[in-house]
């Protein structure tokens, strides 16, 4: 799962997997080593659950957890919509489909640029 900040939107990116495991009320979520945060250091994630009437976001120094209805994550989940995005009290939470890309095993981005350290010529 990638993870996007950007104003008052929190825009997150999942590979299939990560769909069907959020859709079935699962957990997703991804942790950062971050210098003086300690062991634990930050994480982020998002979880579908059964009961959850309206999504909500909560937000500490360890972390940010998104939790969404999971009627509204399975509908979403079995749709051919890309994105899904939901408002949390002025936040934009956008979930996003990671579709396959040839530059992930051609080293090249979809602008042709060649991915690398920079030296090559």
């Amino acid at each position: 799962m990638k993870l996007r900040l950007r104003q008052s939107t929190v825009r997150l990116r999942l590979e299939p997997a990560e769909v069907e495991a959020l859709a079935a009320g699962g957990r997703v979520a991804e942790s950062l080593q971050i210098p003086g945060l300690g062991a634990a250091g930050w994480s982020y994630g998002v979880r579908a659950v059964e009961a959850l009437e309206t999504a909500c976001v909560a937000v500490d120094a360890g972390g940010l957890e998104i939790s969404l209805p999971q009627p509204d994550v399975v509908r979403w989940a079995a749709s051919e919509a890309i994105e899904w995005a939901v408002q949390i009290e002025g936040l934009t939470v956008s979930l996003e489909r990671e579709l396959g890309c040839d530059h992930r095993t051609t080293g090249r981005s979809p602008a042709g640029i060649k991915k690398g350290s920079g030296d090559e010529a």
